[in-house]
This record gives C-alpha cells, structure tokens and sequence, in this order.
C-alpha cells in the first residue's frame, strides 16, 4: 500500500461523490471538486490529490506529496493528467490538440512517485 506525506493539513474541500480517494481534481463551476481529465480544458487544470475522503462529498487534498512502495515507476519520468482517465495519471504527456498538459510528479527509483502539482503551470496543446 502506498504511503503519503502531505506538508500539511488542508482544509475539507466539497467535492463531488464520483471523486475518489487517490484521484486528481479540479474546481468545477459550481465549486467542487471533480476527477481532472486532460482532454478538455474544462476539466482541468488539476489543483490537487484527494488524500482522504472525509465524507462522501467532502474530501481534503494535497499539492506535495510522496507516494511509494509503488510498482512499475521509472526514474526521473514525469506523469501528467491523463487524457483518458479521470482522476488518473499517465507516463506520457498528452499530443492532441485541444489535450490539456499538466507535469504532476516525477519517479524516483522504481518504487517512489514525488507529487508536485502547480494549477498554474499547464499548457493546452494547438
């Protein structure tokens, strides 16, 4: 199982009840948080991790984070958002135009995944 360590504590955010805990989220219009997806700049960017789900619609969430006892990482790789999942990551940074890129960790070893996310840092693909 993998094994966090938030910076701190973040205050309980609304979230809506298709999110869940691990997933990738971004403030929807209505003010909650939603699962991101980066093939549509609606869904994005990512402002953060949900590290526990404190109720069904509530959650708090982090911006640097340490994931490990991980498989399958590879050194100095960087995930993004992934185009096809929500509230995942993929290994390979999305190409298709209109595909929302946001670096939101990078391996280190093959067991440990450090978790960086920057709202501001991301670039929508022409």
């Amino acid at each position: 199982m993998a094994v966090g360590f938030p910076k701190y504590k973040s205050p309980i955010f609304d979230c809506d009840s298709s999110v869940g805990l691990g997933d990738y989220v971004y403030i929807g219009t209505s003010g909650k948080l939603f699962p991101a997806k980066a093939n549509n700049r609606a869904t994005m960017p990512c402002i953060g991790k949900v590290i526990k789900k404190v109720s069904e619609t509530q959650c708090r969430i982090s911006v640097d984070w340490v994931e490990n006892e991980l498989t399958g990482i590879e050194n100095e790789k960087k995930y993004f958002i992934s185009t096809t999942q929500a509230g995942k990551l993929q290994n390979s940074p999305p190409t298709q135009a209109g595909h929302v890129l946001q670096s939101v960790a990078i391996g280190i070893g093959s067991t440990v995944r450090k978790i960086n996310i920057d709202p501001s840092n991301f670039v929508i693909r022409s």
